[in-house]
C-alpha cells in the first residue's frame, strides 16, 4: 500500500549503512587493534580512543560525546552495528580469540625480531587427577632480563580480565625506575598446585632461554631471589614449593638454616618457609571475610599471628 497524503510521523530510520560510511566506521574500528576482539556497540562509546576518533571524523565540538547514530542513523540500531563489528572481528581474528587464536599469535610472534616476541608459550597439559589445563605465557626478552635481575619479586593473580581464565603476574621493584614492573605475565585455567608448578617451570625456562641464566634462589644457591611475596591464591604457594623441590632433587647441598638436612629432603612447604612471604594485606582481608564465622578470641589471635612470629603465614593450599 502506498499513501501519498501528508504523514504526521517522521520518516523511518534508514536500515542500511552507505558503503562510504561503513568504510569510515571500519577505519575507526581498526584503530582499536587488539581491543576490537571483545568490543560491542555499548563498549565503543566508553572507549576514549574510539570516541576521540569519532569526534575528529565528525568535527564534533559539543560538550556531550557523539553516539554512533551521529555518524549515520542506521548505526543507532545496535544489532546492525554489532554485525559490522563481528564481521571485522572474523576477518582480523580468523582463528577466533580462544586457544586456537593464541596458537596463531604464537606462530606470528616467532617471525618477529627476537626482542619483539611477546607470546612465548601456548600449551595444554594433562593433570594427574584428571582433566587438562591451558596456559599462555607472555614475556618480552627484556622482561626475562628484569626477572633475572629482581631479588624480591611479588606474585599476583587476577580473575576479572578473561572469563574462565586467571591472569598471573610476577612483578619486581626497581630502584633505578622508582616503580614496580611486571616481569612475567601468564594466563591459566587451573589453580591447582600441579598447574602452578608447570607454570613456574615454563616461565623460568623461558627466562633461561633468553638470558642464559637459570633461576637461582638465595637459600639454595647463595645468590638470586631472596623472598617471594604472594597473595596466596589456591595452589600458588605449593606449586612454587614443588618447583624449588625439583631444583634440589639431584643435589647434595645442605640447608643453610638447618645444616643437618639436605635440601633434597625438604618438603615443598619446608622450602616455602625459607623464602615465601604471604602478603599481609591479603591475609587481613581473608581473616576479615570469615570474622562472622569465628569467635572474637580466634579473630584476635589470627590478627596477632603475623606480629607474634615475626613473619607472614604460609597457607596450606592444595
Amino acid at each position: 500500500m502506498v499513501c501519498r497524503n501528508p504523514h504526521t510521523h517522521a520518516s523511518p530510520t534508514p536500515s542500511r549503512t552507505p558503503r562510504a560510511i561503513e568504510s569510515l566506521f571500519q577505519g575507526l574500528l581498526s584503530e582499536l587493534d587488539w581491543r576490537l576482539a571483545d568490543t560491542t556497540p555499548r563498549k565503543l562509546v566508553l572507549d576514549a580512543a574510539f570516541m576521540s576518533g569519532l569526534r575528529r571524523v565528525l568535527g564534533w565540538t559539543n560538550l556531550r560525546d557523539p553516539v554512533l547514530a551521529d555518524l549515520h542513523p542506521s548505526l543507532g540500531n545496535l544489532d546492525h552495528a554489532a554485525r559490522i563489528i563481528n564481521k571485522m572481528c572474523s576477518e582480523l581474528f580468523s582463528n577466533d580469540t580462544g586457544l586456537q587464536g593464541a596458537y596463531r599469535l604464537l606462530e606470528e610472534h616467532k617471525l618477529l625480531a627476537f626482542e619483539d616476541r611477546y607470546v612465548r608459550a601456548v600449551e595444554e597439559h594433562a593433570l594427574a587427577g584428571g582433566g587438562t589445563f591451558k596456559l599462555v605465557v607472555c614475556m618480552f626478552p627484556a622482561m626475562s632480563r628484569l626477572l633475572l635481575e629482581t631479588r624480591r619479586p611479588s606474585i599476583d593473580t587476577a580473575f576479572k580480565r578473561l572469563h574462565l581464565w586467571q591472569e598471573f603476574e610476577i612483578e619486581g621493584w626497581f630502584d633505578e625506575y622508582n616503580r614496580s614492573i611486571v616481569v612475567a605475565r601468564a594466563f591459566i585455567t587451573s589453580q591447582s598446585a600441579e598447574a602452578h608448578k608447570i607454570l613456574f617451570t615454563r616461565i623460568f625456562s623461558i627466562m633461561e632461554q633468553d638470558t642464559g641464566q637459570p633461576a637461582r634462589f638465595r637459600y639454595i644457591h647463595g645468590t638470586g631471589y631472596e623472598i617471594f611475596m604472594a597473595d596466596g591464591h589456591k595452589g600458588q604457594a605449593l606449586g612454587l614449593g614443588m618447583f624449588c623441590q625439583e631444583l634440589c632433587r639431584n643435589t647434595g647441598w645442605y640447608c643453610r638454616i638447618e645444616p643437618s638436612r639436605r635440601l633434597s629432603t625438604l618438603t615443598p612447604y619446608e622450602h616455602l618457609a625459607l623464602f615465601y612471604r604471604y602478603c599481609f594485606a591479603h591475609f587481613t582481608r581473608n581473616v576479615t571475610n570469615i570474622k562472622n564465622y569465628i569467635t572474637s578470641e580466634v579473630l584476635h589471635a589470627m590478627n596477632g599471628g603475623p606480629k607474634a612470629v615475626g613473619k607472614f603465614f604460609i597457607l596450606n593450599c592444595k
